[in-house]
């Protein structure tokens, strides 16, 4: 959403807001965030000028002119104070939130679909924040609703915070330590002193900042409590099959509405966020975006294989907190009750601070205090505010031990924060603009929207909550939270250079004799240290430790955003189809979701790795990160491996273009004439289309079309689904959860690896990345494979139950060819391979010209005056050999399941030798450095596991013959 306004628009808007000239609202300060609430006033009752730190009267249009938070906190921590600030009780509570939608796959899909609704609320907060230099969201509304919506907002979210802080308070107590014999070890004495001493330090604060850092001890707490479940689930503790089996004959689907607020609460952090966008550095709506999409994907990782862990475990019978449901002598599980302390301490005290500035905005707007005096007694205030709501809420906690009817009724609450005032805002925002767009009527019926479901969300929570109080049931709803990945020190001191240097072979003084190589693909020259003579050799290798970026060749690369386009579909190709069966072959959804799970984290590490390695080496593609850490040798023996498996990637994606364009051809005509014959669709389609995204130098034309490919994605995903819910699936039976030997599960996993193999590619991406480091590496990473795993989970998910084990390795073959919506998902089909296919030409070329400029020894200039004809001669050729190939041969499926196994390769064996020889080259081995060797070790072991396993599975599918994948 663009916030800017021509000078018309902006005069218009001044009109139809009367803030022309004299008239204009006098600011009132608003204490404990050094803002300012404005209230009708005349411009003479107060100088808005003498007191620092007080901003001028907030328009529509204006934002203050200072940027009062330039030091403010950065990125990583503002994303731990959202996730802390939603990861409260909320953890314990999402087993049971699974019960109540039935089984895992209804939960999933609710939760990923409010998931969509929720992120997108919080950048409607930031964009209405940064319009009006609002500080927190009570500012937001009274900005955009008015004074009357503004004290009622603020009445709502101290009574919400209020109950929600005595919650906290018992919940340490009553549900963490059980109550023993004597005074000290009593309930009462317990709850004050761990409140006293550890959560009211930490409510005493001006600002968030101090609570950023002890956010990181409630992450870690979360992520302890998910092993912890995880954990006992393996070890035997759950019940029989039939009680968690997927949705209960029973079952009615209006009943996963009860789950909808336990999930609204878990993820409501939209209160708190305001006040940790006003004080993010560089606050945007882009950078907040960040922000938010690192949090919720924290958040849905922690909730998910909670959730899924404790409902594996007991089953419909687990309890509201899902640690109750645990023997009370389990030391593990009592661990983890002492570490959900230490979360709801941290999460109080951002309930606290939120609560805390409704009660200082209620006090100045009822005593119109002038902005000089009210900063003058700030902290006098703040301090007593605090102990006052601190102290009340103690002595309730204290003697009421159960209060969850009254926070079943709070709970509701939740709804409006996430949903109805959100869109409300969006609403009267865009109605203010005196034109409307197409694009603005569009966000005001979104804006519609998110009312009519929070409105309906709140009423059935509290309807549910109120039958629930009749039938003498419970209700609940709490909090909880998460950590966020340490990031590599890629730094050396000087002594530490100096010694890599002579350990490479470079004595001091001589550091600056380089020779020039020519990087294929790149317009620029790599350094590498060599003895003098050898200036005029050029080979496939690359530099060891000088990076080439000193002329700033990077400086105007491709945004962040656009990056994780191009991650996503290189990753976005064939697997999306393959999926379905490799849940079958898993055997069930739960199987299938902890491999991909585990498998993910190894994967994502794999990126970070490669871009640590790329930024010591100022390497530009894959193959040059092997040979400057590797060697030569092992650099020229990659890239004939990558060319071979891009090649035959290119022939199989052909072939799939074929597979679709064919079906397709079959619903047109059921005899088709010669213009609707596969090869004839084939070679069109890939000359038209594929033909001119290879031809490019740089990948910077393929970022614009990787949307189509990423948007197809999507809608393939959605096809399945909705093919699920129109009823044709196969007998339940099909698609139960069924046992099979631990070692059948194997099959399953070259499909993933194959899938989320866009390694290769993204090394690419990373040396065309605008300001290329690796922390803004990792973010793009991070948002590419949350993107990529939801689609991959949607499309598994329905596939498999669509048509259960019965289901080809090509989901969209399994669906008939008349098939309207399925001829639709088969074209979008044609369009993710179309874009994934030029990514894998680049590096197929990328390699094969390596190999052409080391075995011919192309000095330098030569082959830079050559690079765009040998450019074109080689993906003519490469292009033309791919599309005979794919058109004589229609399926080779018995060749992929051989090169598959590479996959393995590319994402473990290499990226984990590539750590191991980087940290070897270190003088000094620490024990970070020695654990990273460690990991780097592990890598290489799974890689060259799952490549034999994969290899001998092909083979043995291949004497069976079936057809392996």
């Amino acid at each position: 959403m663009t916030h800017s306004l021509d000078l018309s628009e902006q005069q218009a808007l001044l009109d139809k807001r009367n803030l022309q000239g004299s008239r204009y609202e006098s600011p009132y300060y608003s204490g404990s965030e050094v803002t300012m609430l404005n209230q009708p006033g005349a411009t003479s009752d107060l100088d808005t000028t003498s007191s620092a730190g007080v901003f001028k009267s907030r328009s529509v249009i204006q934002r203050p002119g200072e940027n009062h938070y330039a030091e403010g906190l950065p990125i990583w921590r503002a994303a731990l104070l959202v996730v802390n600030s939603a990861l409260g009780a909320g953890i314990l509570n999402f087993p049971q939130a699974y019960a109540q939608c039935g089984g895992i796959t209804t939960a999933l899909t609710a939760q990923m679909s409010l998931l969509v609704f929720i992120t997108g609320a919080f950048l409607i907060l930031a964009y209405c924040a940064e319009n009006h230099g609002s500080q927190n969201f009570q500012e937001i509304i009274r900005e955009v609703l008015g004074p009357g919506a503004y004290i009622l907002t603020q009445i709502v979210i101290m009574l919400y915070m209020y109950g929600s802080t005595v919650a906290y308070m018992i919940l340490i107590v009553g549900e963490a330590i059980d109550s023993t014999p004597g005074w000290y070890l009593s309930r009462e004495f317990l709850m004050c002193a761990m409140c006293i001493l550890f959560l009211l330090p930490l409510c005493l604060p001006k600002t968030l900042k101090v609570l950023s850092y002890s956010s990181a001890l409630g992450t870690v707490g979360a992520l302890f409590v998910c092993i912890v479940t995880a954990i006992k689930y393996f070890d035997g503790h759950h019940i029989d099959s039939k009680d968690y089996e997927e949705i209960e004959e029973s079952w009615n689907w209006t009943q996963a509405f009860a789950a909808i607020p336990i999930i609204c609460f878990g993820f409501q952090c939209h209160v708190p966020s305001v006040a940790v966008y006003a004080e993010l550095k560089r606050a945007s709506v882009p950078r907040f975006g960040i922000v938010v999409v690192i949090a919720m994907a924290i958040c849905t990782t922690a909730y998910t294989i909670t959730a899924s862990f404790g409902y594996l475990t007991f089953g419909t019978s687990v309890k509201s907190d899902v640690l109750l449901s645990y023997p009370s002598n389990d030391i593990l599980v009592n661990i983890s009750r002492v570490t959900i302390c230490l979360i709801v301490l941290s999460t109080g005290a951002f309930v606290v601070f939120c609560g805390r500035s409704c009660l200082e905005g209620l006090y100045l707007a009822a005593f119109r205090m002038p902005p000089t005096l009210a900063e003058i007694y700030e902290k006098r205030r703040r301090i007593i505010q605090t102990l006052v709501w601190f102290g009340s809420a103690l002595i309730i906690a204290v003697y009421v031990k159960d209060i969850q009817k009254a926070i079943a009724l709070i709970g509701g609450l939740a709804a409006l924060f996430i949903f109805f005032y959100p869109g409300i805002c969006l609403v009267q925002e865009m109605v203010q603009y005196p034109v409307l767009t197409m694009k603005r009527k569009l966000l005001i019926l979104l804006g519609l929207w998110y009312v009519v479901v929070g409105v309906f969300l709140f009423a059935d929570s509290e309807v549910f909550a109120i039958m629930q109080d009749i039938k003498g049931g419970t209700y609940f709803s709490r909090y909880s939270k998460f950590r966020a990945p340490e990031n590599m020190n890629h730094s050396l001191n000087l002594l530490e250079k100096q010694a890599l240097l002579e350990k490479n072979g470079v004595p001091n003084g001589h550091h600056e004799c380089t020779v020039i190589h020519y990087n294929s693909s790149r317009d620029n020259v790599i350094g590498k240290p060599v003895a003098n003579g050898d200036r005029d050799t050029i080979s496939a290798s690359c530099t060891v430790i000088q990076r080439s970026d000193g002329s700033g060749h990077f400086s105007k690369g491709i945004p962040i955003w656009r990056a994780t386009l191009l991650v996503v579909n290189s990753a976005l190709g064939a697997g999306i189809l393959n999926f379905p069966q490799a849940y079958a072959q898993a055997g069930g959804i739960f199987t299938a979701l902890i491999i991909h799970m585990c498998l993910l984290v190894f994967i994502t590490g794999a990126f970070l790795i490669l871009a640590y390695c790329a930024e010591n080496h100022g390497s530009h593609n894959f193959q040059e990160i092997i040979g400057a850490v590797l060697g030569p040798r092992a650099c020229v023996a990659t890239e004939i491996v990558i060319t071979l498996y891009m090649f035959g990637c290119t022939v199989a994606y052909m072939i799939l273009i074929g597979d679709q364009l064919e079906k397709v051809g079959e619903a047109i005509d059921s005899t088709p004439g010669w213009y609707l014959q596969r090869k004839f669709l084939t070679g069109v389609t890939s000359l038209v289309f594929l033909l001119p995204l290879c031809l490019p130098k740089t990948l910077k034309v393929l970022s614009y079309s990787s949307f189509c490919g990423t948007f197809g994605a999507f809608f393939v995903s959605m096809v399945t689904a909705i093919k699920y819910f129109e009823g044709h699936h196969s007998d339940r039976k099909e698609f139960e959860e069924i046992e099979l030997p631990w070692t059948t599960t194997f099959s399953s996993v070259p499909i993933i690896c194959f899938a989320f193999q866009c390694h290769v590619q993204s090394v690419a991406v990373y040396a065309e990345l605008k300001r290329a480091s690796v922390p803004r590496f990792g973010i793009v990473v991070v948002i590419a494979m949350t993107i990529c795993s939801t689609v991959y989970i949607i499309t598994g998910t329905f596939g498999y139950l669509t048509f259960g084990t019965n289901v080809e390795s090509d989901v969209l073959k399994s669906y008939p060819s008349n098939d309207i919506l399925v001829n639709i998902a088969r074209v979008t089909m044609c369009l993710i391979v179309l874009t994934s296919s030029a990514v894998v030409v680049f590096c197929g070329r990328s390699s094969l010209d390596g190999l052409y400029v080391a075995a011919f020894s192309v000095p330098p200039t030569k082959a830079g005056k050559d690079e765009k004809q040998r450019r074109i001669i080689e993906i003519l050729l490469w292009f033309g050999l791919s599309l005979i190939i794919s058109l004589c041969v229609q399926d080779v499926l018995y060749a992929i399941t051989f090169v598959g196994g590479l996959a393995a390769l590319f994402i473990f064996f290499y990226p984990g030798m590539c750590l191991v020889q980087e940290m070897l080259q270190y003088p000094v081995l620490t024990l970070t450095r020695k654990l990273l060797i460690g990991l780097g070790a592990c890598y290489v072991v799974i890689g060259v596991f799952l490549f034999a396993d994969s290899e001998v599975f092909a083979i043995l599918e291949d004497i069976k013959g079936k057809v392996g994948s």
